[in-house]
């Protein structure tokens, strides 16, 4: 039987969003299924795009 190689180790993921208030979004963004939402403050936002990196955390000493 094959072994399964497996990935081990840390990573670092840095996510860079678009962070719209509700009330400013236009109706394709509000009627995206992948969109977020999330309240700030007692303020309504909608998160409208990302994009994230993922790389290889430094090895520790």
């Amino acid at each position: 039987m094959a072994k399964k190689s497996r990935r081990s180790g840390r990573v670092n993921i840095t996510v860079k969003v678009t962070i719209v208030p509700e009330d400013e979004a236009t109706d394709e963004e509000k009627n995206d299924p992948s969109v977020a939402r999330i309240e700030i403050g007692g303020e309504d936002f909608i998160i409208v795009a990302g994009r994230a990196d993922v790389k290889p955390a430094p090895k520790k000493k």
